[in-house]
């Protein structure tokens, strides 16, 4: 899932959707090393959703940027 997220930001970076520096964010921050799968279990349990679970988890690491998540 980090992957498609990544793979997304950058198609909406492509046709023009986010800015350059939320894709650059979200890029660094699409790793099994910043979100944490710990993290993503403790949402999921509060939410029940497991896909949002890890778009949450991602906007968690993306400051500003995290808006731009799983946009589209």
């Amino acid at each position: 899932q980090l992957l498609v997220e990544k793979e997304l930001a950058y198609a909406n970076y492509k046709v023009g959707r986010i800015p350059e520096t939320a894709f650059a964010v979200i890029k660094e921050k699409c790793s099994p090393s910043v979100v944490k799968l710990e993290r993503v279990k403790e949402i999921e349990k509060e939410i029940h959703h497991d896909l949002m679970s890890v778009v949450l988890a991602i906007s968690e690491q993306c400051g500003e940027a995290g808006g731009y998540v799983h946009l589209g």
